[in-house]
C-alpha cells in the first residue's frame, strides 16, 4: 500500500499500545504507519503536510493531553523551501524547520498547531520533553554542522488551552 522507499523511522507509542512510525521517504509529504502487536502493520498514512521528506524526522508523545483528553504527538522536520515539498537530500532544500503538533483520538490524527522553528537551514533534529513540560529541539542549522537549540512552552505548543492541558498521563 506504499509506492516508494522509506527509511530512518521515528517511533512513538500510542495510548492503545500500538507503535506509530514516522519515516523518511521520497514522496514530498509527512507519512506514517502504525504497528499493532495484535494485528500487525496498518496502511501507510499521508498527513498531506508538504515537507522535505528526505531527511531525518524526530517524534515524541507529549505527556500532556489536549483539552478534550486526546493524546498529543509532536513531529519535527524541515517543511522545505517549496510549497509542494521536496525529496532532495541537498542542504539547500532542507529548510524551514517546523514542529507539527497533532492530537490522536485512537482512530485519527489531526494537526492542531505548527511551530515555526526557523526559516533557514534545518536538517537533522531531535525533540525532548523537559521536566517542566516545555519541549526542547536541537537541530542542525547550517551545512557546516552548526547546531542550534530552542525551547517551547506548553502554551506555545497547545495555544488553545493556554498551556492548561489535560495534565500528566
Amino acid at each position: 500500500n506504499f509506492n516508494g522507499w522509506s527509511s530512518e523511522s521515528a517511533v512513538v507509542e500510542l495510548k492503545n499500545g500500538s507503535l506509530r512510525f514516522f519515516f523518511r521517504n521520497g514522496n514530498y509529504t509527512l507519512r506514517y504507519v502504525d504497528y499493532s502487536f495484535d494485528s500487525g502493520w496498518g496502511n501507510v498514512q499521508d498527513t498531506g503536510i508538504y515537507t522535505n521528506s528526505n531527511t531525518q524526522i524526530s517524534a515524541i508523545t507529549y505527556s500532556k493531553t489536549s483539552d478534550d483528553g486526546q493524546q498529543v504527538i509532536l513531529v519535527s522536520c524541515p517543511a522545505s523551501s517549496y510549497a509542494t515539498g521536496s525529496n532532495s537530500s541537498s542542504a539547500s532544500e532542507r529548510t524551514n524547520g517546523r514542529i507539527f503538533v497533532f492530537t490522536d483520538n485512537g482512530s485519527a490524527m489531526t494537526r492542531v498547531n505548527t511551530i515555526e522553528v526557523n526559516n533557514g537551514n534545518f536538517m537533522y533534529s531531535c525533540l525532548t520533553e523537559r521536566g517542566d513540560g516545555s519541549v526542547a529541539i536541537l537541530y542542525e542549522a547550517a551545512e557546516n554542522y552548526a547546531m542550534d537549540m530552542k525551547v517551547y512552552t506548553e502554551a506555545q505548543l497547545l495555544p488553545s488551552s493556554g498551556g492548561n492541558v489535560g495534565g500528566d498521563e
